[in-house]
């Protein structure tokens, strides 16, 4: 499991949670959430393939699986979890927007996402800016902690952040690209 995933399941006590993890992928997180006892999780993607390979690894009577667009929800949870979705939607506040209505009261929204402050994030803004170079094949925005912090003003939420994985930005990843 990713140093990330193994962080969101231990940011908050899950007991009890009625919890959404939009862009689920393979359903790893939601099973181990559903696992930690939340009352009950459910795991959207947009993608077939990744909703079916999820059916097909974890089954639990209180997690659910269902191909998704998040826009088209409806319904209440105590946490909202987003891991490496955000930058691949049309407009990240209106996202954010859309699933903090999704939130009952004292809810929490958890959010992982590149960040592109940091070397490796400059140079290929470089690239992509001087040349319109593809920083990633699916990543439609560059995130940086101040879109964060403006967003979370906007939204009347308050937020903390802290960084995870530092591979990306001075590691293995950085040496690679």
């Amino acid at each position: 499991m990713s140093p990330t995933k193994i962080e969101v399941l231990k940011e908050i006590p899950w007991r009890g949670k009625r919890v959404l993890d939009v862009g689920c992928g393979t359903g790893e997180v939601a099973y181990h959430i559903a696992v930690e006892g939340a009352k009950s999780v459910l795991g959207i993607d947009y993608a077939k393939s990744a909703i079916k390979t999820a059916h097909s690894m974890y089954q639990r009577a209180n997690l659910s699986f269902e191909q998704k667009n998040f826009s088209k929800l409806t319904g209440t949870f105590d946490v909202v979890i987003l891991m490496g979705t955000l930058e691949h939607t049309d407009s990240p506040l209106r996202a954010l927007q859309k699933l903090k209505k999704l939130l009952a009261p004292r809810g929490s929204l958890i959010v992982t996402s590149p960040n592109w402050t940091n070397p490796r994030g400059y140079m290929l803004l470089t690239l992509y800016y001087l040349f319109s170079a593809k920083i990633s094949l699916a990543d439609i925005h560059y995130l940086t902690p101040l879109e964060f912090e403006n967003w979370a003003r906007k939204l009347k939420m308050k937020l903390s952040w802290r960084t995870i994985d530092h591979d990306w930005g001075s590691g293995e990843r950085l040496i690679h690209d």
